[in-house]
């Protein structure tokens, strides 16, 4: 035990322990900049990595230089200093990107990542014991020592400043900018509401009589037919189309269906993507509700039986957040303590679409699939050598879809029913993603995926959605059947004319003030002017949704 004066420290400078000591400092100070070269494979901008060891530095000199007034305060100031660089370089290693405030507010959901818990967790652990580690000051003592200190930090400073967008702590400022954000609206949305209590008043605004009709419904369909919707996990379109052919089966439906290019999803992660497609709405917090109109309650209204299939069971927040959505039934079938396999999940669709056939009613099933979540590894079929755990989640998934679909057409239960399928929301880009698709993103939720209508003896199609967005999904189901009813939908059937055409072609995590517009040559980013309008309109919608 390291003592002065008899009282036990570890993190003075002691001659007999100068080796370790240096040891340990080297790694304490140089263990982010480790973490972001291994995100290197990921990003491929040596730029991160410069800036971590620049901003590293400062911390060592700095700290360094305070403790000739105090080795403890010294060593606490820069735990804490540290402690941000350690954070944002983690979280770099394994998502390709820093801290983002829709991280923090899916951190109920850390159960999905549980297919690489001990490879993060690991890391955590390593990084929190790295962390507390001694350290040996150097240059407190030494005048001439002190100098150099002071014109290296001279030298180092201007780096994480010039190279703020690649910087720790310009990140950390900007998430605490989004944190004080969030706080703004959420006053202006209690502010609204108690205003505006009433949705009637909010008609002029975002209150639609009729979904419109831009298409003639197929003669070949039924007056009310069966409808399967299909939210697969993370699932952006070119994944399908890959040369490689991961996802087989789903291709050649698509193929064979009436399907859209240039369509991308609106929002993330899963809760907002579900709710947001289902009532053609965004939603602020992960758990809110929505009082206005949705496809299911329009649905039910003509008869039909309206079934949520809930494929993670386990997760009682997510349970508890789909009952809201109001379906006349939400159901796991029999499991109720793990998540269902994407196998598992089909066979309770076929048996749900089976049962309501047979009682005489349409049935509108919606389902969720899980298995192509990040990171999970549920088992299943193997894609190749089966060395590649990303690509076989998509490969079980294509499978299960194959097998489902064969089953319909073999029990003729395909004729009346139509089968739709999309994503809640596109591929997260994390480090087995950059790994396997030569599919460079700068947005990590933000782009194309997959929506195709199939039913038997459908023509073939396809159609150029321009950059909209799944705002537009449930319009569209609604118009193609000929399914009419007034709404608040922020959407509008793709076969019309976009109703509002900023709205319909901007991605947007509303928390995070992340806002991409898609219907451009290239995605870019809001302008201030354009981000502070659309937020001004949404903030309005949140008011009368809640």
């Amino acid at each position: 035990m390291w003592k002065r004066n008899d009282v036990p420290l570890i993190i003075i400078d002691m001659e007999t322990h100068r080796t370790p000591l240096a040891i340990t400092t080297a790694v304490k100070f140089l263990l982010p900049s480790v973490f972001a070269a291994c995100a290197l494979r990921i990003m491929g901008d040596p730029r991160f990595l410069l800036t971590i060891l620049a901003e590293s530095a400062l911390i060592f000199l700095v700290t360094d230089l305070m403790a000739k007034r105090s080795v403890i305060a010294s060593y606490i100031t820069g735990v804490i200093l540290l402690f941000i660089v350690y954070a944002q370089s983690v979280v770099l290693c394994f998502a390709g990107r820093y801290i983002q405030m829709i991280m923090l507010t899916n951190l109920d959901s850390l159960e999905a990542l549980s297919g690489k818990g001990v490879l993060y967790g690991s890391a955590v652990a390593a990084a929190l014991i790295v962390l507390f580690l001694p350290v040996r000051y150097i240059g407190h003592k030494d005048k001439k020592c002190i100098l150099i200190m002071c014109i290296c930090i001279i030298i180092l400073f201007p780096v994480p400043v010039i190279l703020s967008r690649y910087s720790a702590y310009a990140n950390a400022v900007s998430l605490a900018g989004d944190a004080v954000n969030r706080r703004r609206i959420d006053a202006r949305i209690e502010e609204l509401m108690r205003d505006n209590p009433d949705p009637e008043l909010a008609y002029e605004e975002f209150y639609s009589e009729s979904v419109g009709d831009g298409i003639v419904k197929p003669s070949n369909l039924p007056s009310d037919p069966n409808i399967v919707l299909i939210f697969t996990e993370g699932l952006s379109r070119h994944i399908i189309s890959d040369p490689r052919d991961i996802m087989p089966n789903v291709e050649s439906y698509m193929e064979r269906s009436l399907y859209f290019e240039n369509y991308y999803d609106h929002t993330a992660a899963t809760l907002r993507g579900l709710i947001g497609q289902l009532y053609s709405s965004h939603q602020y917090d992960n758990l809110d509700s929505n009082r206005l109109v949705s496809i299911q309650e329009i649905l039910a209204s003509r008869g039909y039986e309206t079934v949520f299939i809930n494929a993670e069971p386990n997760n009682e927040p997510f349970t508890a957040y789909l009952a809201t959505f109001d379906f006349e039934k939400l159901t796991s079938g029999d499991i109720t303590d793990r998540p269902l396999t994407d196998g598992e999940t089909y066979d309770l669709v076929y048996r749900e679409l089976s049962e309501g056939i047979e009682q005489g009613n349409p049935v509108f099933i919606a389902v969720y699939t899980y298995g192509t979540h990040v990171s999970l590894d549920l088992g299943g079929e193997e894609f190749g050598d089966g060395n590649n755990h990303l690509l076989n989640r998509f490969r079980s998934s294509d499978a299960a879809f194959g097998d489902f679909m064969s089953r319909l057409g073999e029990a003729g239960l395909a004729d009346d029913t139509i089968i739709i399928y999309t994503a809640d929301h596109a591929t997260y880009t994390d480090d087995d993603y950059v790994m396997s698709f030569d599919n460079p993103r700068t947005d990590c939720f933000c782009d194309t995926i997959p929506f195709f209508i199939y039913y038997e003896g459908i023509e073939p199609q396809v159609l150029d959605a321009q950059g909209r967005n799944s705002l537009d999904l449930v319009p569209t189901i609604l118009d193609y059947i000929d399914v009419d009813a007034s709404n608040f939908f922020l959407g509008s059937s793709l076969f019309l004319p976009a109703r509002d055409p900023f709205m319909e072609t901007v991605f947007c995590v509303p928390d995070s003030g992340w806002q991409v517009k898609t219907d451009g040559d290239e995605l870019r980013d809001l302008t201030w002017e354009e981000a502070t309008a659309y937020m001004d309109r949404l903030t309005r919608y949140f008011a009368l949704a809640r």
